[in-house]
């Protein structure tokens, strides 16, 4: 299982608790009220973001106010083709958003990359050491969101 890893730059079991707690949280919100309209099947994250933007941001926790501030100080780059070559590139906050929202889409990002492959690069990391930070913020914040609605929490640990 270690080569599946090996151009990822992180421990596989970190890349794996993240995917699963994603993975896990998409099925609670799926589950509850928190999916994007009759006979869909996509969970509504920025809905949820946004019903929970004031409770995440009232918990006391450093690690969880670290997170945060690690993803608004460096925030995921998207995976874009220019001229036939795979890079990265910023994708701008929107001001407009709540700060919940803004970080769920941060999330998403992380997610889309280590998950349609866009972290697994054989010539390594451009930053060392970032993917391995990206990965453990998103988790700390889902991990810290999810206990914030009762029907989501239910489903999340049923």
């Amino acid at each position: 299982m270690e080569a599946l890893f090996k151009h990822l730059h992180v421990e596989p079991q970190l890349a794996i608790e993240f995917i699963s707690t994603f993975s896990r949280f998409e099925y609670a919100l799926k589950s509850t009220a928190y999916f994007r309209g009759p006979n869909r099947t996509d969970a509504a994250w920025v809905k949820f973001a946004d019903d929970i933007d004031e409770k995440i941001r009232a918990i006391e926790s450093e690690s969880l106010k670290e997170a945060c501030n690690f993803l608004f100080e460096n925030p995921p780059k998207k995976q874009v083709r220019i001229e036939n070559e795979l890079k990265f590139e910023a994708d701008p906050i929107n001001a407009n958003n709540t700060q919940t929202h803004n970080l769920f889409l941060m999330i998403l990002t992380i997610r889309n990359n280590l998950f349609h492959g866009g972290k697994y690069s054989p010539d390594g990391e451009q930053e060392a050491g970032r993917n391995k930070d990206l990965l453990t913020a998103g988790l700390t914040i889902l991990k810290s969101s999810y206990q914030l609605d009762n029907s989501v929490k239910t489903s999340f640990e049923r």
